[in-house]
């Protein structure tokens, strides 16, 4: 009879046991894998908790990222076509960095690192700044000698400082390379960074004047009361030259290399 008695406790408390398993999981308590990005709010309002582990690598269509990629992997440059997958991919970045203003020898540092492109569409906007909110490091590729590329460059700069609210407040570190430097049209750094500054007050414009009144977030650039630049963004925003096809990736490398030293 006790014997008979102890099953029977022990079945009841194994069938609440599992009812209690299948609410708690439905509510999200147990049996739940959190993620990597917890998301608070909607974006621009929203505090996010990230695990920052990879560096993005973004571009309007023909800047050279896949070309970047390949490059950064293998040392090699190689044709490619624009395409409208994303990658993702682990390799070694070396680089030669100065340990300080008293040792003029610089040092080769090599770094394991994850890697995140994005299309190089505008229609991916929204997954390049979801792929953002969750990097280390941003690097931004230019077509240096097309006045399209810059310009359409500077929606994706800036969706990533008024949008992302993550990248304007955290500071995430932003690399501008003005790429295809081998060409003799390619605009130098300090042309470039004056023609995005035009670009970018110029669809400020558009875009306030067209802003939804009942906005309740306004990002970096919709709040600017004058005019941008560049110099107000000089502890985490850059810019760069490289010429990928001649393996002058330098400023690239030191640029990764840097912000991930411990």
């Amino acid at each position: 009879m006790e014997l008979t008695s102890l099953i029977t406790n022990f079945v009841l408390l194994a069938i609440f046991g599992a009812i209690a398993y299948v609410v708690l999981k439905g509510l999200g308590i147990v049996g739940t894998k959190k993620p990597a990005i917890a998301e608070i709010t909607e974006r621009g309002t929203r505090r996010v908790k990230a695990i920052r582990e990879h560096v993005l690598i973004c571009e309007p269509s023909g800047a050279g990222k896949t070309a970047l990629i390949n490059y950064l992997a293998t040392s090699e440059w190689r044709e490619t076509v624009s395409s409208l997958e994303g990658t993702k991919a682990t390799f070694n970045v070396s680089a030669k960095i100065s340990q300080g203003e008293t040792n003029n020898e610089p040092v080769s540092k090599t770094l394991k690192l994850k890697y995140v492109d994005v299309p190089g569409h505008t229609h991916f906007i929204e997954e390049m700044l979801d792929a953002a909110e969750a990097a280390s490091a941003i690097i931004l590729l230019v077509d240096a000698r097309d006045q399209v590329s810059i310009s359409q460059s500077v929606e994706y700069l800036y969706e990533l400082l008024n949008t992302c609210r993550t990248v304007f407040e955290e500071k995430l570190p932003i690399l501008i390379v003005g790429n295809k430097q081998d060409l003799s049209n390619a605009k130098k750094a300090t042309t470039l960074e004056v023609d995005l500054e035009k670009e970018m007050d110029e669809l400020k414009r558009v875009r306030v004047a067209t802003m939804d009144e009942d906005q309740e977030y306004q990002g970096y650039i919709e709040s600017l009361k004058g005019s941008f630049e560049f110099k107000n963004l000089s502890d985490f925003v850059q810019i760069g030259e490289a010429s990928i096809k001649e393996g002058n990736v330098d400023e690239i490398t030191q640029f990764i290399v840097k912000r991930h030293l411990k």
